[in-house]
């Protein structure tokens, strides 16, 4: 007996295809060139997570006494910051070795003093404003 949509076969072919474009298709993505939330490739040096475990953050904790490593004093429970002494945007690793537990001032000065060897070793090239031949990028209108 034939159906409206013609014979049983191409009803199932038709069901088929329909069946096929509305399936989802796994999508396969290289995550080896993949970048980390900071935008950048990890490295064979470069460790793929830059914050420290809670274990780590005990360990390092630990072997500090609950102190400060630049100041000494006794860390406040909700002003623990960790840091890398090798910085981990230049390849230090996110182990226990490479990590230190300071307050947040000491925390601050530290970043703000790596902020500034980082802008000092930047190249100086600054774009000149002279054409040659005598003349200016940046002409003075004495007009007025």
């Amino acid at each position: 007996m034939e159906d409206i949509f013609g014979t049983g076969k191409a009803l199932k072919r038709q069901q088929r295809a329909i069946k096929n474009q509305l399936a989802f298709k796994p999508i396969k993505i290289d995550t080896s060139a993949a970048l980390n939330p900071w935008g950048q490739k990890p490295g064979p040096e470069r460790d793929s997570r830059r914050a420290f475990t809670k274990t780590q953050r005990n360990e390092i904790l630990y072997q500090q006494d609950s102190k400060c490593a630049v100041c000494g004093d006794k860390l406040d429970p909700r002003d623990i910051e960790l840091d890398h002494k090798k910085p981990w945007a230049a390849k230090g690793r996110t182990i226990t070795e490479n990590g230190r537990a300071l307050c947040g001032f000491c925390h601050n000065k530290v970043t703000h003093k790596q902020t500034l060897k980082k802008i000092d070793k930047k190249p100086k090239n600054k774009p000149s404003a002279n054409l040659g031949f005598g003349q200016s990028a940046f002409k003075l209108d004495n007009s007025w």
